[in-house]
């Protein structure tokens, strides 16, 4: 299998990852509003990351916007002086 071919799948997998996280956290807002609804059954076609590649997905996602809020924070206090 080519390079190309695995990142594909690769970033497929990370896509599919993210969605998978903020349906969850749709599902759960939806069933705290209405807590008989049930939500539909989804395969993500491409799969998605095992639990340990997730976690290292989410600290990194984590980590990035904290330095981006950092960023954003030090631009606005030197707009201030």
């Amino acid at each position: 299998m080519s390079d190309i071919f695995t990142d594909e799948i690769k970033r497929v997998k990370i896509w599919n990852t993210i969605f998978r996280q903020a349906r969850r956290e749709a599902i759960l807002s939806k069933k705290t509003l209405y807590p008989g609804w049930k939500a539909k059954r989804h395969t993500f076609k491409g799969g998605t990351l095992g639990s340990k590649e997730l976690r290292s997905l989410a600290l990194m996602t984590w980590l990035l916007l904290a330095l981006e809020a950092r960023e954003g924070h030090q631009t606005d206090l030197g707009a201030l002086a």
